[in-house]
């Protein structure tokens, strides 16, 4: 049951200054924090505000709900692959994303991530902050930084093969079917 003398008007609650609230608002309070600061943030349908403030209401997504994507903000992919398990992985500064599903409208639930937090430990720092290039031959996926390369042979990518990085020319020597230039030609399409 509720306490004698409830409901209340949302209004009321969490100390909020009733002059500080627009009247043709009170009515439509869904939501409210106070930041470390002191300042309390009330949400309408769409809007918010600060309660007590003297700036205007704000569309709630010109602040709140954006996520870091570099995809997006820049317009740029700086790698691109299919990994052996079918999903699209696009690589963008030290951001990657994946797409899943034969149409690879949307994004995967929770990217794009950072290459940081999920290729390894062992994955060396100027990889984390973006590569050049990126493919899958054998069933291993192989990242480009530069004139070296790294290699996963396991289907999660979070262990970095033993005695990694290497010279990309070394392993196309390695390769007679393959020519340097075509990795070169995998590196020239981020430029397209």
């Amino acid at each position: 049951y509720a306490d004698e003398s409830y409901p209340k008007s949302i209004a009321n609650w969490n100390n909020f200054e009733s002059a500080a609230i627009p009247s043709s608002v009170s009515h439509d309070i869904r939501a409210s924090f106070t930041d470390s600061d002191g300042a309390t943030y009330v949400f309408t349908a769409g809007e918010y505000f600060v309660e007590g403030g003297a700036g205007p209401r704000a569309r709630i997504d010109s602040r709140w709900g954006k996520v870091a994507n570099n995809i997006q903000d820049t317009g740029s992919v700086d790698a691109a692959f299919i990994l052996p398990n079918g999903s699209l992985c696009l690589f963008s500064g030290d951001q990657y994303a994946l797409y899943s599903g034969a149409a690879r409208d949307y994004l995967d639930e929770g990217y794009p991530k950072r290459i940081a937090d999920r290729w390894g430990d062992q994955l060396p720092e100027s990889y984390r902050r973006g590569i050049d290039a990126g493919f899958v031959f054998d069933g291993r996926t192989y990242l480009v930084k530069g004139s070296e390369y790294v290699r996963y042979s396991g289907p999660t990518r979070e262990m970095l093969d033993t005695g990694f990085p290497r010279a990309l020319a070394a392993w196309m020597n390695q390769r007679p079917e393959l020519l340097l230039n075509d990795v070169e030609t995998f590196r020239q399409f981020k430029a397209l």
